[in-house]
């Protein structure tokens, strides 16, 4: 269900900005799509989509609000020197909340349906970041994949499972922005995948012709935007 909503909002983005287009050439609009600090958009539209996906992950909700900083400064209602001011401790208090959040109540967890089968609970998702720069995870062969989250903002990724132990169906959420992810799964497992390109895609290379019963599925949710994932 959320992965449909997700969805329904970057289509309702791209009709919006259609409509006003036809507005200005028949009405007159002063619709703008370019308007000052509107690349802050490639950070607040994936953030805020991945916090109502996989719910309030310190990173997604540190780019939201920073994004929102950014173009309020670029709108002119304050100096952007108060935005170099507010970054340190804006991660700080998200990280406070999100280490009180987790001894205090269960971690977020999310159940929605993906190709007609029931998406798998996880209680406990590492979570993996590259903020213009790369990064190589390796789960080892003692590893137990439980769910990971994958955030790729101008940077690289790769994630390799082929070695770890996967005894249940786990999700992998993936949100790339301007970069790319390489994940490598075993042979012996299903893979599905959900995704939401937006001048981007998934690359599943691991396609299988038909669901191999009594093996785990790894479930990959993807938003790729001007970015890709490949599957491997």
């Amino acid at each position: 269900m959320k992965n449909r909503i997700s969805s329904f909002v970057w289509g309702a983005l791209f009709i919006v900005a259609g409509v006003g287009f036809v507005g200005n050439a028949f009405w007159n609009w002063n619709f703008q799509i370019f308007f000052d600090g509107w690349w802050t958009l490639f950070l607040i539209v994936p953030s805020a989509v991945s916090i109502f996906r996989n719910g309030p992950k310190p990173f997604a909700v540190t780019m939201f609000i920073i994004g929102v900083l950014i173009m309020l400064s670029s709108l002119g209602y304050f100096d952007y020197t108060v935005i170099e001011k507010l970054i340190l401790p804006i991660i700080f208090i998200v990280l406070g909340v999100s280490i009180i959040s987790k001894g205090g109540m269960e971690h977020y967890s999310r159940n929605f349906p993906i190709l007609d089968r029931e998406m798998p609970k996880s209680k406990y998702k590492q979570e993996y970041a590259a903020v213009f720069s790369t990064q190589t995870i390796t789960y080892n062969e003692n590893d137990i994949l439980e769910g990971i989250v994958l955030n790729s903002i101008f940077g690289g990724m790769e994630l390799d499972l082929r070695s770890c132990i996967i005894n249940r169906d786990v999700v992998i959420d993936c949100t790339a922005v301007f970069g790319g992810m390489d994940i490598y799964v075993p042979d012996d497992i299903n893979v599905r995948v959900a995704s939401t390109p937006i001048f981007g895609g998934v690359s599943n290379k691991k396609y299988q012709k038909g669901y191999m019963p009594g093996v785990p599925t790894v479930y990959i949710n993807a938003i790729c935007m001007f970015g890709g994932v490949d599957i491997k």
